[in-house]
């Protein structure tokens, strides 16, 4: 899910910070993995052609979790000896 951009342009260029929330839900899938993540994207656009592109983009997540849909921490995440 992406949130409204806080977008800032100067003539063919522009810049945007773009708050996101990832959910993944694989129940049928070996230990039924559940993924969240919450972070944002910065983004550098060019204007080509009277195009709008990407030149450039960066993620940055401030939160995690990985876990089973029952709950539990997914086997991936658990600490190895």
């Amino acid at each position: 899910m992406l949130h409204l951009p806080q977008l800032r342009v100067d003539g063919d260029r522009a810049t945007a910070r773009i708050h996101l929330q990832f959910h993944g839900d694989w129940a049928q899938a070996p230990g039924g993995l559940r993924l969240q993540m919450q972070g944002y994207y910065d983004v550098a656009y060019r204007r080509v052609d009277g195009r709008w592109l990407i030149a450039h983009r960066v993620t940055t997540a401030f939160g995690r979790e990985q876990r089973t849909v029952l709950g539990y921490p997914h086997a991936g995440a658990l600490p190895r000896d």
